[in-house]
């Protein structure tokens, strides 16, 4: 197997060239996936230790992953596939009705039936502690 090395100018031309697929009307999903975003309310005093925090940094600051402090900011379709695509989609365009700041780390994605909170490396299924 051989390793590939990629410099930053090449990394951002990948998720450039991926977000202008992204916002492609013509190889967009025609069905799209229902979506809910969730982020913690900056304007709550007990958020404010979690707001884009790991769930290892929040272990280590003996935190633990509350869902009562998240609100909801976005309830509707995108023309999406995959929590990846959510994530790329949101860092470039908010559809109407979003009302939160760009996804990043301490917010959950519910999509397929699962709520995802994403993470420092990737996503987290919280799904059995989201309930």
């Amino acid at each position: 197997m051989r390793k590939i090395r990629l410099t930053e100018s090449g990394l951002r031309r990948l998720i450039a060239e991926s977000v202008r697929r992204i916002l492609n009307e013509d190889e967009m999903p025609t069905q799209g996936k229902h979506v809910v975003i969730y982020q913690l309310d900056p304007h709550n005093e007990e958020s404010h230790g979690r707001l884009f925090q790991s769930l290892e940094r929040l272990e280590r600051y003996g935190l633990d992953f509350d869902p009562s402090l998240y609100r909801v900011v976005y309830d509707g379709e995108l023309p999406v596939d995959t929590v990846d695509e959510v994530y790329s989609y949101l860092q470039w365009k908010h559809p109407e009705g979003y009302n939160g700041h760009s996804l990043s780390v301490s917010d959950l994605v519910e999509i397929d039936g699962r709520v995802l909170f994403c993470d420092s490396t990737g996503w987290q299924d919280v799904t059995d502690m989201f309930s």
